[in-house]
């Protein structure tokens, strides 16, 4: 047998690759003689161009890779983390095999690396709320927490963003409570407590 053999049919090109055991995938693809099907001439169209040199098997100006390697060509080839578009870019110059850019897309999206320094989720919108009709007529509460096991009650009117900023020393509700009925004395009762 000549070092590079041409096939003109599929099923030569078959028995000879089945001699090459990590191409036992690539012979899974051939058609079989019976119940040729869209997939099966696809695959007849391609093993008709392929030829073998050596233990290599070529496909135009790429090499079809056999299945044992193709996770590590991956690796080899986004060794610098220059991300999913270079990384295909690079492997399609070269090298081809079933569903490569579906496994680069996979192995790329599941590396560390390029997942700590990729582009950020999108944030959630900013939603505008309604402008409040009067004055301290809607508010926010929060409780904070600071040293010494004191805390600030902070009341924002979300009409005039205007804060109130109280210290309490504890915050049971009757001192919250007493609190804000005394702030409710001096702006009155809002209709809405968020």
């Amino acid at each position: 047998m000549k070092p590079y053999q041409q096939h003109s049919h599929p099923n030569k090109l078959s028995k000879h690759l089945q001699k090459i055991p990590h191409y036992s995938w690539f012979v899974k693809l051939l058609p079989q003689e019976t119940g040729v099907t869209y997939r099966a001439q696809c695959t007849k169209a391609l093993a008709e161009e392929q030829g073998v040199l050596g233990q290599l098997l070529p496909r135009g100006n790429h090499i079809i890779m056999p299945e044992s390697l193709w996770k590590h060509t991956i690796a080899l080839t986004h060794e610098g983390h220059q991300g999913m578009t270079r990384t295909k870019a690079y492997l399609r110059e070269k090298v081809w095999w079933p569903n490569l850019d579906k496994q680069v897309e996979q192995s790329v999206k599941t590396c560390h690396p390029c997942q700590l320094v990729g582009p950020r989720s999108k944030t959630e919108p900013i939603r505008s709320t309604t402008l409040p009709e009067v004055p301290w007529g809607d508010i926010a509460i929060d409780l904070l927490e600071i040293s010494h096991g004191n805390h600030l009650l902070v009341v924002v009117d979300n009409y005039s963003c205007w804060p109130k900023v109280i210290l309490l020393k504890k915050t049971d509700a009757s001192l919250v409570t007493k609190t804000m009925e005394g702030i409710y004395q001096t702006h009155g009762k809002p209709e809405c407590l968020q």
